[in-house]
């Protein structure tokens, strides 16, 4: 029985090793991976307000009504924003927030924040706020109290 022969490969031992080369060529190959994606973290999620429809109302007339807690706790970068869906105009941290609008501030640093006084905030219900920002939920957890309504 004659082998047939490749052009510069000799006999048998060359179809082997030729065989041999292919074989583990194909296993050395380099197989395509997918990577997990790095994990993105992004700020942390807004703490959020609604200021019902009728609360300056109810609370001229003695009604139980929205209160924002006194004391709130966020993370660095956070921010509390306020939706006001009432007819009247409310502040937080001395801003004005008219009715339809929305107000936002953003806390990037830590520290204890206090807002007093007669336009500091007026769904709170001593009418001041303080807002602690700390870095990490070990100082304390991003919190916010249930809106009470009792005043």
């Amino acid at each position: 029985m004659t082998m047939r022969q490749f052009p510069g490969i000799p006999g048998r031992f060359g179809i082997l090793g030729f065989a041999l080369v292919l074989l583990l060529g194909a296993g050395c190959a380099v197989q395509p991976r997918t990577l997990a994606a790095p994990a993105v973290v992004g700020p942390p999620p807004d703490l959020s307000f609604v200021i019902p429809f009728g609360t300056a109302s109810a609370e001229m007339r003695g009604e139980a009504v929205f209160v924002m807690p006194d004391d709130l706790t966020v993370l660095t970068g956070q921010s509390i924003v306020i939706q006001n869906d009432d007819q009247a105009m409310h502040y937080f941290a001395e801003a004005p927030i008219a009715p339809g609008q929305t107000y936002r501030k953003v806390f990037g640093r830590p520290g204890a924040y206090g807002y007093g006084g007669v336009l500091s905030c007026s769904i709170a219900e001593r009418k001041s706020v303080t807002v602690r920002v700390v870095d990490s939920l070990d100082e304390g957890a991003a919190t916010r109290s249930a809106p009470t309504t009792p005043r």
